[in-house]
């Protein structure tokens, strides 16, 4: 399932209460949402930490979502710096020569993750590197309604809810 991550608003966070005699509460499994993303440049890899960041910074119950990043060249961009609890590096299963082309690395990183994730009862949201999450993403949780949704980058999506 895919849905395309955009700009949203900011959240009200909570955090569970931890007190003397308290045991410390697990940590929640990984949400149904996988988030996909690409870094073929270092630029694009610190881009890649900040979204990263603001999902679990901002995410509310979507914060422990598991990442899959396709990493362009792994030997330009090894992603050292993006290991992470639920981030999972995979090198992009492309030949060099169809990379070049423009935005095909996208293509190529969207289709390989699907195939990861192809048993798995997930909804796949895929972010440009630049993105930033600003609140739950709740409305990329497909669920059982459909099986995908685009949305487009409009500058009025940013003002609006979902």
């Amino acid at each position: 399932m895919l849905a395309a991550c955009l700009c949203l608003g900011v959240p009200e966070i909570g955090t569970a209460a931890q007190g003397p005699g308290r045991p410390a509460a697990k940590p929640d499994p990984p949400g149904p949402l996988a988030f996909t993303t690409y870094a073929a440049s270092e630029e694009q890899a610190r881009a890649v930490r900040a979204l990263v960041r603001s999902v679990r910074d901002r995410g509310g119950p979507y914060a422990r979502s598991r990442f899959y990043v396709v990493l362009g060249d792994p030997a330009t961009v090894p992603g050292a710096s993006l290991q992470g609890e639920n981030v999972e590096l995979v090198p992009v299963a492309a030949d060099r020569a169809l990379l070049e082309y423009p935005l095909a690395i996208k293509a190529f990183a969207a289709a390989q993750v699907e195939e990861l994730l192809k048993d798995k009862a997930v909804s796949m949201v895929w972010c440009d590197p630049g993105v930033l999450v600003l609140q739950p993403p709740a409305a990329l949780d497909l669920g059982d309604g459909c099986d995908a949704t685009v949305r487009p980058f409009r500058r009025a999506i940013c003002r609006n809810s979902f």
